[in-house]
Parts: structure tokens; C-alpha cells; sequence
């Protein structure tokens, strides 16, 4: 594990932000306990290859553990609370947080380089009930009233979770898909990447395809 300095981070949350107008689309992502496996990490990089322009879109992290986690300051709580630091840095506030090995730091500077917007919904420090469904509706919500305060007629959301990765094309083609009138959703297919030797991963992977291709064909 590594060990990351913070100190009650002051993240600028999504609610405290005025979007750009040229912003179509938020990128909704869960966030529980992705720091020490590298996700939060891997998930930036891939954004920062996008070939879109940056103000096109922004990225929210809804950072959450139960209020049990944060109370008694489990290792998935102080995970959560050192990606509100990194998301702090990236934001332009704050020092680089120390401790992190070449690749993260490398990986957070091409994201302020790049000038990615990315924003916070922090439901990790007093904590939520462990309910997914309720985390990203709570994303949703928020998102749908910025567009609503900001471009009451237009707004795209799109649902990623943290371990997901995209190609460099993914915002280009999500936008490009909503310049057609009559589409007002979009499911995107993906592949599933299982580990060797793990016949449980694979079982659940193989079953979710299933699913996803029934919901493509029907």
C-alpha cells in the first residue's frame, strides 16, 4: 500500500461549479476503494488520450463508503479520502501528494496538462448506504440539474464505473452518436478482460455478455 500525506482535502465539488458552456457531457463514476489497485489511475489516463476537446465533457467522481467506514476509518475510507487529494491536485489546488511512484505522478500531471475537468460528488467523508443504484442516481441528479441551471435544453450523461477503460475515440464517438435527433440513449458494448485460472470471473463475465447481447438483438 502506499502511503499518500493528506489532510481533510478541500475538493471543489461538482455542486460549487458553474459548467463550461461548451460542455454535452458528464461521465458519471462510482468510486469505492480504487486507489491502492491503481484504478482511479488507470481510468485517468485513458482521458487523457481523448482525442476531444476537454471542455467538451467532465468527469465526476461520486467518491462513497458506508458511514460505518467513515466512522471508524477503514483502508477503503483512507483510500477514498487520498483520491479526493489527487482530484485536489489535478483541480489546481494543492501540492502533488507524496509518496506516489513515477507512473501516478505522471499520470496526474498529463491530466492538468491536458486540462481535464474533473469534479468531485465526496459521499465518502460522513458516508452513504451501500446502495449502487441510489450513488449513481445521486450523480445523475446532480448533473441533470447543472445542465438544467446551465443549458436547460441539452445534456448528456453517460455511466462508467472506475475500472472501465476506453479507447482514445470514446467521448468523439458518444457525442457524435446525439447529433442525431431521435436518439436519446445509447448502450455501448464492451469487452471483458478476465484474468487466467479465475473460473468465477469468467462464469460472471460470460453471463453479463449474455445479457448485453440479449439487450442488443431483442
Amino acid at each position: 500500500m502506499l502511503e499518500v500525506q493528506f489532510n481533510s482535502p478541500q475538493t471543489l465539488n461538482a455542486t460549487e461549479k458553474i459548467p463550461s458552456s461548451k460542455m454535452e457531457l458528464a461521465v458519471i463514476v462510482p468510486v469505492y476503494a480504487e486507489y491502492d489497485n491503481g484504478n482511479i489511475f488507470r481510468f485517468l489516463e485513458a482521458f487523457t488520450k481523448q482525442t476531444s476537446d476537454p471542455e467538451s465533457y467532465e468527469i465526476l467522481f461520486v467518491v462513497n463508503n458506508r458511514p460505518e467506514e467513515a466512522e471508524t476509518k477503514t483502508p477503503a475510507y483512507i483510500e477514498n479520502q487520498q483520491t479526493l487529494v489527487i482530484v485536489n491536485y489535478v483541480q489546481g489546488n494543492g501540492l502533488m501528494p507524496e509518496g506516489l511512484n513515477d507512473y501516478r505522478r505522471q499520470i496526474l500531471e498529463r491530466v492538468r496538462a491536458k486540462g481535464l475537468n474533473i469534479n468531485t460528488l465526496d459521499l465518502s467523508t460522513n458516508g452513504i448506504e451501500k446502495n449502487m443504484g441510489k450513488i449513481r442516481n445521486t450523480g445523475f441528479q446532480l448533473e441533470s440539474n447543472r445542465f438544467a441551471n446551465s443549458q436547460p435544453n441539452y445534456g448528456i450523461v453517460a455511466m462508467l464505473d472506475a475500472d472501465t477503460r476506453v479507447d482514445s475515440t470514446y467521448i468523439e464517438k458518444v457525442l457524435s452518436h446525439f447529433t442525431n435527433p431521435d436518439v436519446d440513449a445509447l448502450f455501448v458494448n464492451m469487452d471483458h478482460y478476465i484474468p487466467s485460472g479465475s473460473e468465477k470471473l469468467f462464469r460472471t463475465s460470460f453471463a453479463n455478455q449474455l445479457i448485453m447481447a440479449h439487450h442488443l438483438w431483442v
